[in-house]
């Protein structure tokens, strides 16, 4: 094994670590902490972040990945991208409609709007007639 494939094997396992995290969060919620640990899923993910981010750095400083820098550009598309796919969940039914800021009920959705890298979902009413909040995603 040479430096490019050991790099490119820890990015794997990183990218591997990140996805446990996410999982975990999900199942567990991200506020959780495991017994006898002192972190929470939260925690634990940023740090896996940071590790990824390391390893991009070393992929980058050996001139495995080209440095360009970053690309505002395509995270502005992809975040675009998110949000259309997001739109359409709700519209579908599969995304879980938003909560009611008052009582946390779960409210039916009247309008999602798209404007830019945000989506701004109005929530018009609440099953229990509470006064319809806006919220941005």
């Amino acid at each position: 094994m040479n430096i490019s494939e050991h790099l490119l094997t820890c990015l794997i396992e990183e990218c591997s670590e990140v996805q446990k995290l996410v999982c975990k969060g999900l199942r567990f919620g991200m506020k959780d902490n495991f017994p006898g640990r002192e972190s929470n899923n939260t925690q634990d993910l940023l740090a896996e972040i940071t590790d990824l981010h390391a390893v991009i750095e070393m992929l980058v400083d050996n001139g495995i990945l080209p440095n360009n820098g970053r690309d505002e550009r395509g995270i502005a598309l992809k975040k675009q991208k998110v949000h259309k796919y997001m739109e359409y969940a709700i519209k579908s039914g599969t995304l879980g409609r938003p909560p009611c800021n008052y009582c946390k009920d779960t409210g039916w959705i009247d309008n999602v709007k798209r404007s830019g890298t945000s989506v701004t979902i109005r929530q018009v009413r609440c099953p229990k007639g509470c006064t319809p909040p806006t919220q941005i995603l």
